[in-house]
């Protein structure tokens, strides 16, 4: 999709109003309890003892008895909520900080970036402002 046709398909309202249409019933499903299949203790599922470890499920609140964990979904699951005191946030109150959002590590860290200046991540074109004092 990467092409100048494929920009602009995207760019076409008929194709996103479709896009959107397929989405929305995706996140219904994935708001579903239909969607608990994931949820299960096979070697592909999400409670197996591999995955239980990469997720590090004992930090989050969920019902270990339970089939599902208490979950009601998969995106009931997918943003659980850590027990209190795990994963506590360094210095809440400074800007300079910077936590990760989610599950990830960050791609890199750069001082004395311009106010404006693009960076290229995986071939487009991101565009970043300071962060210190907005």
């Amino acid at each position: 999709m990467g092409t100048p046709a494929g920009f602009a398909a995207f760019r076409d309202p008929r194709v996103n109003a479709m896009l959107k249409k397929i989405l929305n019933a995706w996140c219904e499903f994935l708001s579903s309890g239909d969607s608990l299949c994931a949820l299960n203790d096979s070697p592909s599922g999400w409670k197996c003892a591999e995955a239980r470890q990469t997720v590090g499920i004992e930090q989050y609140e969920h019902d270990p008895r339970d089939e599902h964990w208490g979950f009601a979904s998969w995106n009931d699951f997918f943003t659980r909520r850590f027990k209190d005191g795990e994963r506590p946030v360094a210095a809440p109150d400074d800007d300079k900080v910077i936590v990760s959002a989610c599950e990830s590590t960050p791609y890199g860290i750069s001082t004395d970036v311009k106010r404006q200046q693009s960076l290229l991540d995986q071939e487009s074109a991101v565009f970043a402002r300071g962060h210190a004092g907005q």
